[in-house]
């Protein structure tokens, strides 16, 4: 009985280290706050078990990009 609780153990904890591994292009642009999260995400999902399609979404969410960009207003002067 022991056996095969921690098998089932063993089994469970390899699925769930191989999700995260083949989703980690998403964790990190989803992390890093990635304005293309959503497409990173996609061709993750469908194309990230080619492994070509996987190193392009790390490589893609890994990118830099311009944060938020606003225009600042100069402070007004104190008359």
């Amino acid at each position: 009985m022991l056996d095969s609780f921690f098998s089932s153990s063993m089994l469970y904890a390899i699925f769930m280290g191989g999700l995260i591994l083949y989703f980690l292009p998403t964790l990190i642009a989803v992390l890093r706050g990635h304005p293309q999260k959503v497409p990173i995400f996609i061709l993750d999902l469908l194309a990230g078990w080619t492994m070509v399609g996987w190193i392009v979404a790390i490589v893609w969410s890994c990118t830099k990009f311009e944060g938020d960009v606003r225009a600042s207003v100069p402070p007004t002067p104190k008359s």
